[in-house]
């Protein structure tokens, strides 16, 4: 999972976009960021499929769509390209968006979770 977290953390376009990227419990609760989450779903000991879900939080729904179509841009695969090495395919399986008001400030959350297919190495 570290090197899907690499991919979006170097990346300068998000970068220009977020003030950071953090697991969920972690970082600012009021900024223009991405916060994540993931687990193992299954794992056969050759392949693991694991689940990240991502919150895209913006001051504005334009900005947090721009961030989450740039995540998207940068993880999900086409056919039979792989993303790493290591990561053998991502695709989108499921999403939604709210708003919150936080103090004076609204929030508006774009949400993606992604099945990652991997190799395991043991």
């Amino acid at each position: 999972m570290d090197e899907v977290i690499a991919i979006l953390m170097n990346d300068e376009q998000l970068k220009s976009l977020v003030s950071g990227i953090y697991p969920f419990g972690e970082g600012s609760t009021v900024s223009e960021c991405i916060v994540y989450e993931f687990y193992t779903a299954s794992d056969n000991g050759i392949k693991a499929t694991d689940v990240l879900m991502i919150d895209a939080i913006g001051f504005s729904i334009g900005k947090s769509l721009a961030i989450i179509e740039r995540a998207k841009s940068l993880l999900l695969t086409l056919g039979d390209a792989k993303l790493t090495n290591k990561v053998l395919k991502v695709e989108q399986n499921g999403g939604g968006s709210l708003k919150n008001v936080v103090g004076n400030k609204t929030m508006y959350y774009q949400k993606a979770t992604f099945n990652i297919t991997r190799r395991v190495n043991r």
